[in-house]
C-alpha cells in the first residue's frame, strides 16, 4: 500500500475506477452537484459550505479577474501583507516583477 516514508494524504484518493475527494466520489457526488466555489470551501474545510462562505469565496473570486494570481500582482499583495506600512514598496515589487511573459490584464 504505502512505503514507509511515502506522503500520505486523505484529501484526494484514487483507485483504477474512482477518484475520491475527501470520501466523495468525484463522478457521482461532485460533478453536477457542486459549484466550483462549493468543491473550494469543501476541499479546504471538509464541511459543505454556508451561505455566508459561498459568497466570500465568489467575492475573491471576481476581485482576483482583473489582475489574477499573475507573479507580480502576488507579489504585491504579499509584499503589501508583510509591510502595510510600505504600500511604494509594494507596489514596487509588482512593478518589478513585471516581465516578459504577462501581467495580466495590462497585456
Amino acid at each position: 500500500m504505502y512505503k514507509k516514508d511515502e506522503p500520505v494524504t486523505r484529501l484526494c484518493t484514487s483507485d483504477v475506477d474512482h477518484i475520491r475527494i475527501r470520501g466523495r466520489d468525484l463522478c457521482r457526488d461532485i460533478i453536477g452537484r457542486m459549484s466550483f466555489t462549493e468543491l473550494i470551501v469543501f476541499h479546504f474545510l471538509g464541511r459543505e459550505a454556508t451561505d455566508l462562505q459561498r459568497s466570500v469565496v465568489d467575492a475573491v473570486l471576481v476581485c482576483i479577474m482583473e489582475h489574477g494570481m499573475t507573479p507580480s500582482a502576488v507579489a504585491s499583495r504579499l509584499t503589501y501583507l508583510g509591510a502595510p506600512e510600505s504600500l511604494q514598496g509594494a507596489v514596487a515589487a509588482g512593478l518589478l516583477g513585471a516581465g516578459s511573459r504577462f501581467v495580466g490584464s495590462a497585456d
